[in-house]
């Protein structure tokens, strides 16, 4: 679990967004309902994802979000008992592109909320995520066997 204690506030990333993810859930599916992602509609054209295919990966993506217990079930248990992994690859790649998508946006305007009455930005929490990002933008620039070499490299050197 991700914890942070801001002032006398004790947050939780991963409590915070299951206390919120019916609605987030709900997004995702009228957005996507909607229709208005060109890249991901063309996506699905070209690789002949028929709606019932869709509708398949959202129905999953809601079976895993409701069957969620405080179990010890892993991730891909769970997701497997929901039928996810036998959905079509590209329905669930646009499922979870919506989903992303609604996340940022519930970030965008959080962020606003979060700073109101004077209250410090949340932003200032997290400095180094341009930094990693930077990084990332420059691993992924190397051709695959040089990111297979350096990531093989690293793995020799993890602190265990």
């Amino acid at each position: 679990m991700i914890q942070r204690v801001v002032g006398d506030q004790l947050y939780s990333v991963e409590r915070d967004i299951a206390h919120n993810f019916g609605w987030v859930g709900q997004e995702m599916m009228k957005r996507m309902n909607d229709r208005h992602w060109k890249e991901i509609e063309e996506i699905l054209r070209h690789y002949g994802v028929s709606d019932e295919e869709v509708g398949q990966a959202l129905e999953s993506f809601a079976n895993f979000v409701m069957s969620a217990k405080a179990d010890e079930r892993a991730m891909q248990d769970a997701l497997g008992d929901a039928g996810w992994w036998n959905c079509n690859p590209y329905a669930k790649v646009a499922v979870a592109a919506y989903l992303g998508n609604v996340l940022m946006g519930v970030y965008h305007v959080g962020v606003k909320e979060a700073t109101a009455g004077g209250m410090p930005s949340p932003i200032e929490r997290y400095p180094n995520l341009r930094t990693h990002a930077a990084e990332m933008k420059n691993f992924y620039r190397k051709t695959p066997w040089h990111r297979l070499i350096l990531l093989a490299f690293k793995s020799l050197f993890k602190r265990k």
